[in-house]
Parts: structure tokens; sequence; C-alpha cells
């Protein structure tokens, strides 16, 4: 009896280690997860919405894919929520909407968005008060993180407890506007007129451009409203300025694109200039043969411009989705990239609540130093502004940017 006792507490004794020993392995091999949280992005996707938003949000997707849906100890899970109303334009509402959900999301620790300089004004209070993140991919207005003399959204309004939580990943309008007359100039301009939509986006643009042409010696003929009291009036009375070049501070809408196509055949001659918001596909074809004399400035920059990780991005989403991705899109695989590292660093064991894992992930994002990335290298400053100061200069054919090249903001002075 006293053997068989004896080989039986040898044998279980060897059990309870291999079984350990077993247990221990497979924890090994299996990362650690404390839970779930959420990232949103608010993007136009409506039928008829600029396909630059379905580009944006694919491009998140598969930076989240090749992390395995993880950041750190947490997995993520992407909600996406579309920003643009029935007819595809953007939408102010449905935007406050998405960034209210967010907001109240018991997972949610960071929101991408939104397209519009106009939308990601109207969500930014709304994400600030709840001390989520907002990154913007392309909203570029100089009143989302700069005190802008007559805008109507001061940047108390942005961020109305007095702490930031917005980041944007494009340059802002500031450098866009004298990266535009560095362009006028390089084109032999010398008289230009002026015309925007009363958005956020396109009143501070127009005013940055007026302000940086009269500096660089190209005299301003007249400053319209889009709509003013119509698109066919506002063109009649642009082309009856007889300026060398039109600029266009706007983004995509049936009144712009109707007040540039009615410019375009009542003024034969001269050039015309576009920002950013109107560089995509749709407002490029709505201008016909004019196509030929438009010029126009993007910080979407070739691919060339950011170098061997920017052209592994574009054959990867290729690859994944099938097409070729909007110049934008590397903005959203950033914007995504970033706030899974910020997410990445959360301490796994310091206990923090919910508010403590916002506030975290906000300074994380804040605190970013020389990033390498798809878009080049880059820091994010105190305000929350990218450190870019490299904008693209394009000229227009079919439809589609070409012969891009940078201009910087030292070529403005």
């Amino acid at each position: 009896m006293g053997s068989r006792k004896g080989a039986t507490a040898l044998l279980l004794a060897l059990a309870v280690i291999a079984l350990a020993t077993g247990c221990g392995s497979s924890e090994e091999s299996q990362p650690r997860t404390l839970g779930t949280r959420s990232v949103y992005t608010g993007m136009p996707l409506s039928p008829g919405s600029d396909p630059a938003g379905r580009d944006i949000v694919d491009a998140e997707r598969l930076a989240l894919a090749e992390r395995e849906g993880r950041a750190g100890d947490y997995r993520v899970r992407l909600v996406v929520r579309s920003t643009s109303d029935a007819t595809g334009a953007p939408s102010l509402d449905q935007a406050a909407l998405a960034a209210r959900e967010a907001a109240r999301s018991k997972l949610s620790l960071a929101f991408i968005g939104a397209y519009t300089s106009s939308e990601s004004a109207e969500v930014a209070p709304i994400l600030n008060r709840a001390g989520l993140l907002q990154v913007t991919p392309t909203s570029t207005a100089s009143a989302l993180t700069a005190v802008v003399p007559g805008t109507f959204r001061p940047v108390a309004e942005i961020a109305p407890t007095g702490l930031r939580t917005l980041v944007r990943l494009a340059p802002s309008d500031a450098i866009q506007a004298k990266a535009v007359v560095a362009y006028m100039r390089e084109e032999t301009v010398e008289r230009i007129v002026i015309a925007d939509d009363g958005g956020l986006y396109g009143n501070g643009l127009a005013s940055g451009v007026a302000s940086d042409a009269r500096k660089g010696g190209i005299r301003v003929v007249g400053r319209i409203g889009i709509s003013s009291p119509s698109p066919a009036a506002a063109a009649r009375r642009a082309a009856s300025l007889k300026a060398d070049a039109l600029f266009v501070a706007a983004n995509s809408s049936p009144a712009t694109l109707e007040f540039m196509q009615r410019f375009a055949r009542t003024d034969p001659e001269a050039k015309i200039f576009l920002p950013d918001g109107l560089s995509e596909r749709p407002s490029l074809l709505a201008l016909g043969d004019a196509q030929n004399r438009t010029y126009v400035t993007s910080f979407a920059l070739p691919a060339s411009y950011y170098g061997s990780r920017g052209v592994r991005f574009i054959d990867r989403f290729r690859d994944r989705y099938r097409r070729d991705p909007s110049p934008f899109a590397l903005y959203g695989y950033e914007a995504m990239s970033l706030v899974l590292d910020a997410i990445a660093d959360l301490p796994s064991g310091a206990g923090l609540n919910l508010q403590g894992q916002r506030r975290f992930v906000v300074n994380q994002a804040l605190r970013a130093t020389d990033r390498a990335s798809v878009i080049g290298s880059y820091s994010i400053t105190p305000t929350g502004d990218v450190s870019t100061d490299l904008y693209g200069a394009f000229r227009v054919e079919g439809g589609r940017l070409a012969r891009g090249r940078g201009v910087t903001v030292e070529s403005t002075r």
C-alpha cells in the first residue's frame, strides 16, 4: 500500500507540472487582452459624396487590419459613421450626431474626422467636452488651431474646456495661402479676383490669400461671394473685373461648381486657381475645357514625395481594395496609426478610468515628435498643428491632378 501511494502521488505531481507548463506556454503565445476600445470615424460616405471619404475610411481599416485589430493590450473596433446627407453633401447635423455618439460611448478613445473644416469645427467642441481625441486628416482651416481675426469660430469655441484635444495632419490654410500666392507669382499673375463660399474654410483661406497676395505684389481687384446673389450673377461680376486669374476658396458644392462653370464660359482667358477643397475629380471635371488653364494647390502630394513608406502604402491599398487610392487616403492611414500608437502606450497597470484613458491618449498624440510615417516625417505642435510646411502645386489633365511638385512656405517670402 505505501509504495502505491507514493507512485500515485508522483504521477499526480508530474501531471500538475505538465498542466502548469502547458498553460504557461499557451498564455505566452497569446497576447494579453484587457478589453475592447473603440475608435470612431466620421467621413462623407453617402452616394454622391466625394470619393476621397471612402478611401480615407478604407485606409483606416487597412491600418487597423495590419495590426490585427489591436493596440497594445486592447482590441480596437472601428465604428464608421457617414457625415454626409442624402445628396452626398457634407452635413453639419450628421457630423454632430456622429460626434455625440462617440462622446457618449463607454469604450471610445478617439474620433477620426471630420472631412471638411466646417464639419471639424462643428464636432470639435462636442469631442472636447468629452475629453476625446480628434484627429482630422484633411481639415485645413487656420481657425481650428489658431486665433484668426474676424473668424466666426474662435479657438475658445473649438476647445471650450481650455485643453486642446484636436490634432490635424494637414498643414493649415496659413501655409496653403502662401503656397497659392507663390504659385501665382511663378505664373506671372498680377491681378486676381477672389471668390469664396462664406464657410469657415473658404472665408479664412480667401482672407489669407488676399493678405499674402498684397504683400507679394499681386493686386486683388475684387472679393466676391459665390452665391451673392446667385452663382450666375457672381460669375458675371467676377469676369467683368478682367483679372489675370480667379482664385476660388471653397469646398465642392452645387453652387461652387455652377459658379466655376459659368466663369470659365464667360472669361475664356483668365487662369483659375483652386485649393485642396476643390482638388478631387468631380470638381475638376466640372471645368470642362478650362482645365488646361487651371492650377491647384493641395497638401496631398505625389507619392514620390512621401518616400518608400508612402509608395508601399499605395501598393498595399491597391492589393487590398483593387483600386488606386485618393492621395488623401495616406492621411487616413496615418490618422489611424497615430491613434493606435497612442492607445498602445496606455499603462496597463495604472487603473485609469475612461476619462483618464482619454486624457492619456490626447496627450500622447499631442506629444508626437519626429514621427516617421506614410506622409513623411512630422511632429505635432502644442496647438495641435502638424509641423509640415510643404504644399503641392499641380496642373489638371483629364480631370486629374498632374505634373505635381512641392511649393514651400519659404518660397513665398
